[in-house]
């Protein structure tokens, strides 16, 4: 089950703050805090079309929500009117994601 969770700048080192943005956020996947940034579009003539899709953003080996940080306003000035919002996480071990710890 998913939950939101808030988590401090404290939990987190200092190469690891410039990783999040400004609408950084988390939630609990079984027990481990997997970031993300979702933006949605405001405005109402997209927000709330069904019809059109999100954009799911997913990194490769070694990258994080941070590969997108300067794309995103370029998508947003492209796509605007095509998607009802973005959706971009880091994966498990990357990023700001928690890397558990795993008992073999």
């Amino acid at each position: 089950s998913a939950l939101s969770a808030t988590i401090p700048d404290s939990e987190f080192s200092a190469h690891e703050l410039p990783l999040r943005t400004q609408s950084s956020e988390f939630f609990m996947v079984d027990g481990v805090a997997i970031h993300y940034v979702f933006e949605r579009n405001l405005e109402d003539t997209t927000a709330n079309n069904e019809a059109l899709p999100w954009l799911v953003l997913l990194h490769g080996f070694g990258g994080g929500v941070f590969s997108w940080k300067r794309c995103l306003p370029i998508l947003w000035k492209e796509l605007r009117d095509d998607i009802r919002g973005i959706l971009a996480f880091d994966r498990v071990g990357f990023g700001l994601t928690e890397r558990p710890i795993v008992q073999h």
